[in-house]
């Protein structure tokens, strides 16, 4: 069954004739004669009923029936070609931390590849402080979002999506790596190695240092959590990150739980601009990236 002969079937029934039918679609009456008598052999059924001169017709009952489900599998398949010519021509910026840029990229551009989307996503990584400018200035669409408290502003629509919790991270040389925990009073004489000072880690940082009034030292900050990690590796101070790494360091670092405080877990969120019509490219990218984060991080207990 061709969809050619449905659609000549579809205006030979609206426009009640032959003559009209050919001129729609700018062939010879023969041409929608044998389109009918195509798809009345191919349902073993006849579909109009002719007059003499061809030049006027009726539905058989067959015929109506078919008009129907003919009629409505075409609005169907016009909105089906509608959305692949949308997709085809939309690109979306999206925003995803540094913090977390560098464990899950390997795996989002894999399956928007597998999705057929790659071409219409352009990723952007930033410190969340940046990626929520970027969405309050419309130079991004959606991104993810580190902070303690859920994201709210009227221009804004936000899902939190997972709540990771604080840890102390450690070199395995380090006296404190026997340990599964340890009370933040306790590192008052360790040196740090943090995050960017624009980063919610260190904001969670200053948050725990107020609530407990210890103030350690800090050696070091760099925005690259691989830095972070490689010089607290080596032992030249300790950390202070959210469970993000899917593969706990690969068993370079080890991970105590801070005891006794009252700091909020990590909330981890996607946020997206009322401003813009989201587009079908918007929902696979977000349903991608919430499949892989939800499958590799765990939740705060």
């Amino acid at each position: 069954m061709r969809l050619k002969d449905i659609q000549y079937f579809i205006a030979l029934t609206e426009e009640k004739s032959f003559t009209r039918a050919a001129e729609k679609y700018h062939v010879s009456q023969p041409t929608i004669s044998y389109a009918i008598k195509h798809l009345e052999n191919d349902l073993k059924a006849q579909l109009i009923i002719r007059d003499q001169s061809h030049k006027r017709m009726a539905l058989t009952q067959n015929g109506k029936i078919f008009y129907k489900h003919a009629k409505s599998a075409l609005s169907e398949l016009g909105k089906a070609q509608e959305e692949i010519s949308s997709i085809n021509g939309t690109v979306i910026h999206a925003g995803i931390p540094n913090t977390i840029a560098s464990y899950y990229t390997a795996a989002i551009i894999p399956a928007l590849e597998k999705a057929g989307i790659s071409g219409n996503v352009a990723l952007t990584e930033g410190s969340s402080h940046d990626l929520l400018n970027a969405l309050g200035n419309g130079d991004i669409e959606l991104a993810a979002i580190f902070s303690l408290e859920p994201v709210t502003a009227p221009y804004l629509k936000s899902e939190t999506i997972r709540q990771i919790p604080f840890e102390i991270t450690v070199s395995p040389q380090h006296p404190l790596a026997c340990r599964n925990s340890v009370r933040f009073e306790e590192l008052a004489n360790e040196k740090f190695i943090l995050l960017s000072p624009k980063s919610i880690h260190y904001k969670a940082f200053r948050l725990i240092s107020r609530k407990t009034g210890t103030y350690p030292s800090i050696l070091y900050q760099n925005k690259n959590i691989s830095i972070v990690n490689s010089m607290v590796e080596n032992n030249a101070g300790i950390g202070f990150l959210a469970d993000i790494d899917p593969l706990k360091d690969r068993g370079r670092l080890h991970h105590l739980k801070p005891e006794n405080t009252s700091v909020p877990p990590l909330l981890l969120s996607i946020v997206q601009s009322r401003q813009k019509q989201l587009s079908t490219i918007h929902t696979l990218f977000t349903d991608i990236f919430k499949e892989i984060i939800k499958g590799s991080l765990p939740a705060a207990g």
